[in-house]
C-alpha cells in the first residue's frame, strides 16, 4: 500500500507515532499540536490536509483511536505513550523519507 492509499485516520496515526518518537510521552493536547505540525510538514501527494485546510480535532481523535487500537500508543492519566510497536512505525516513516 502506498502513502496515497492510506485513509486519513491511518495517516494521522502514523504522524502521531512520528511526533511521539522524540519524547515517547506527551500530554494529549501537546501531541495534537505536534502531530498536526508533522502532517502539514509532509508535502507528499495524497494528503487530505494543507495549510489552508489543516487537520481538525476529529481527524486527530480518529488517528489516535486507530493508533490505540493497533497498539502503537497507549493512554494513561491523560498522557499518550509510544509503544515499541509505535516506535517501529515511526522508525519506518523516518527511513522511508530518506529513500530516493
Amino acid at each position: 500500500m502506498t502513502s496515497r492509499e492510506l485513509s486519513p485516520a491511518v495517516r494521522m496515526a502514523r504522524k502521531l507515532c512520528k511526533a511521539l518518537s522524540t519524547s515517547f510521552v506527551m500530554e494529549k493536547s501537546r501531541l495534537q499540536e505536534a502531530a498536526c505540525r508533522e502532517v502539514l510538514a509532509d508535502r507528499r501527494r495524497g494528503s487530505p490536509w494543507s495549510k489552508s485546510h489543516p487537520p481538525s480535532a476529529k481527524d486527530f481523535e480518529e488517528g489516535l483511536s486507530h493508533a490505540i487500537s493497533n497498539g502503537w500508543v497507549s493512554e494513561r492519566k491523560g498522557k499518550i505513550h509510544l509503544t515499541p510497536t509505535g516506535a517501529d512505525v515511526a522508525y519506518r516513516l523516518r527511513i522511508s523519507h530518506r529513500k530516493v
